[in-house]
């Protein structure tokens, strides 16, 4: 667990009043200007001695997150005076100890439209239209309306505040006084980093910083918010959806190029109200630090987990490294589905699985909080591995009498013939650690496909992506009903993991291309009764079609021996379900044993008895250790939030302990 300390992070030292009103943003000609992207490379401000000053205009701007070609959004974004707006707002960093004095100028009008937020997050009587005043938000100790700085439209405020603890941080701003989570018309584009180094030590190579921005505004029924959507009856309905990192939407975002064996250090600031699990292909990467936005708190080493996947909470920040070991394409992308799928897709005149052409799959059939990770060496070509084992996988479908698509996997060791039929979610594909496997992967969907092997450290050629995964001019295919493709896998470690397509997800997801990929220790064997897996995800069951526990809305009871040691391997695969697990008997929540995260065995010191409750994101897997001391009723309870809509459904999972 994260200790949170006590102290003071940012200072806040004072806010002064009103100056001379400023010259009114509308008496300006002509549309808003273009913002830009901001890589935050770059800080801004003028460093004075131990004092940074910087003057921070909100503008009304205009906004193409998919390059300069691309449609234009309304948004607000931050300025430094006498610069372009950027997206996301200007970097503010600064070594440990200085005093940083900012002025900040409102330049937008009152009544201009933003929309309402989601359903679930509008409270009654929501204004839809910009208000008198600015509402800037610092990170400070305290309540939340301390840290708020009202800006009068064509009035400046100053703040003082000094950076005590090193770290990363948030600020940003709305024009109607909402909170961070229901923050989401185009003002949710008011967001920055705050980076505060250690005293003792500069920046470090290869350290990046990227900010997550999302507007997801609805019209008010007045049709106030202008269409963006390609299709004219969408207007009204949605509104605008856009996503970027540091102010790019995927295949527009920055291409991000390393050597094998680089020391890469990354720092992320979700300036959304939003969760994003940002997921890593390829490689297990150390988190170092998380935060809240307005305070973070780093990890002692002897707690530093190594995670393919971190959830990220509406406002929060973490610090990750990791090191590249192998060569090839990989990507860094939230595993939220509506977050990297775009809707409509881009070239509307071909769906996205009738496209022929492998190498604009990924570019044409993702969009949103996407990054490109291109690594080289200077060493020869990948070659196919020589197997110990062969498995056969077979996508399969059908269709029921409502008309409703299922899909599913088919597995068979090498010489066995394939079983009828299929399963979703897919049966276990067992591997073992520090054996290679060659796993052939063949379709009998109608539509094209692929395999991800989510978690797995593997040859980029197999990481699944089409058109994406391998280097030069090897890349991975599309795998079609005439053409299987083999992959290769030898795992470094043992664990719980992730098979799923990585193909027009919005159909094949949902409807069941998913299972477990579990990685045994060198002689020992996969035991079904006593590993027990509960794969969260999206697939049909029956009428129903949404969060199931191992593809079902009500699954049958799980019967144990008490006295014995059961090992509970957890995955989500969901569409978009963050959800909060926990299993529970009449006396309240039980006690297990914390044991590995996303395939990777937790360090020594936090393997221990914890209350059988947590929250999970897409993309993450956990494994816990449970012995029942006695006969019991128990239930595992899946409680999965709508991401946009009012309510919440739990699903129940009956053990019966005998």
């Amino acid at each position: 667990m994260i200790e949170r300390s006590p102290c003071l992070i940012l200072l806040l030292l004072g806010a002064c009043g009103a100056q001379d009103r400023l010259p009114a943003a509308s008496d300006a000609t002509g549309p808003p200007e273009l913002a830009v992207p901001n890589d935050n490379r770059f800080a801004a401000g003028s460093l004075i001695g131990d004092t940074l000053e910087i003057h921070l205009e909100a503008r009304p701007v205009r906004w193409q997150p998919e390059g300069p070609n691309s449609h234009i959004v309304p948004a607000f974004a931050f300025a430094e005076r006498g610069q372009e707006a950027t997206i996301p707002g200007p970097l503010i960093r600064v070594p440990e100890g200085t005093s940083v004095d900012v002025t900040i100028t409102n330049l937008i009008p009152q009544g201009l439209p933003i929309g309402l937020p989601p359903p679930n997050r509008r409270t009654p009587g929501m204004a839809s239209v910009t208000s008198a005043e600015l509402f800037v938000h610092w990170p400070n100790s305290g309540s939340i309306d301390n840290d708020v700085i009202r800006v009068p439209y064509g009035e400046q405020r100053n703040v003082r505040f000094h950076a005590s603890e090193s770290g990363t941080y948030l600020y940003w701003a709305d024009t109607t006084n909402r909170s961070r989570h229901n923050s989401t018309g185009p003002d949710a584009q008011l967001a920055g980093a705050i980076v505060v180094d250690p005293a003792s030590s500069p920046a470090q190579p290869n350290d990046r910083i990227f900010v997550i921005t999302m507007t997801d505004s609805f019209d008010d029924g007045s049709e106030s918010l202008p269409c963006f959507q390609a299709k004219e009856q969408e207007c009204t309905e949605y509104g605008m959806f856009e996503l970027a990192i540091n102010g790019r939407s995927w295949p527009h975002t920055e291409r991000l190029s390393y050597l094998v064996g680089d020391e890469i250090h990354w720092r992320w600031v979700n300036g959304t109200g939003f969760e994003h699990p940002m997921h890593l292909h390829g490689f297990h990467f150390r988190t170092r630090a998380r935060g809240d936005g307005r305070a973070e708190s780093s990890y002692p080493p002897e707690t530093i987990q190594n995670v393919v996947t971190e959830l990220m909470e509406p406002g929060s920040t973490f610090r990750m490294d990791w090191t590249p070991t192998r060569k090839g394409n990989w990507l860094m992308h939230c595993h939220i589905r509506d977050h990297i799928i775009p809707d409509p897709p881009r070239n509307e005149s071909e769906r996205m699985h009738d496209m022929h052409d492998v190498r604009q799959h990924a570019l044409q059939a993702m969009a949103g909080l996407v990054m490109g990770i291109t690594v080289t060496d200077d060493g020869a070509g990948d070659l196919d591995l020589d197997p110990d084992h062969h498995l056969h996988l077979v996508a399969r479908e059908r269709m029921s009498d409502e008309g409703m698509i299922s899909r599913g996997y088919a597995l068979a060791a090498e010489g066995d013939p394939l079983p009828e039929g299929f399963q979703g979610p897919g049966p276990p594909v067992v591997l073992t650690r520090g054996e290679i496997t060659r796993i052939t992967i063949s379709s009998e969907i109608k539509e094209p496909t692929t395999v991800h092997w989510h978690g797995m450290e593997l040859q980029s050629i197999y990481d699944g992506v089409a058109g994406w995964s391998g280097s030069g001019e090897r890349l991975a295919p599309l795998i079609t009903s005439d053409r299987p493709f083999d992959a290769y896998i030898e795992p470094p470690r043992a664990g719980t993991f992730i098979y799923h397509t990585h193909m027009d997800e919005t159909e094949q997801l949902r409807s069941g291309l998913y299972g477990p990929l579990i990685v045994v220790e060198p002689g020992e064997a996969f035991d079904p009764a006593s590993d027990l897996i509960f794969v969260i995800g999206d697939a049909p069951d029956g009428d129903y079609q949404g969060v199931t526990i191992n593809g079902r809305q009500h699954p049958d009871p799980v019967v144990l021996q008490a006295g014995l040691e059961y090992r509970l391997r957890f995955i989500d695969i969901g569409e978009g379900a963050t959800v909060d697990v926990s299993l529970v008997n009449d006396t309240g929540v039980i006690v297990w044993r914390a044991l590995a995260k996303d395939g990777a065995d937790l360090p020594t010191t936090l393997q221990r008895d914890v209350r059988a409750e947590f929250r999970m994101g897409v993309g993450e897997t956990y494994d816990f250790l449970w012995r029942p001391s006695s006969p019991m009723l128990a239930t595992l309870e899946v409680d999965w939030i709508f991401a946009t809509e009012p309510g919440h459904v739990v699903l129940r999972q009956p053990i019966e302990v005998e």
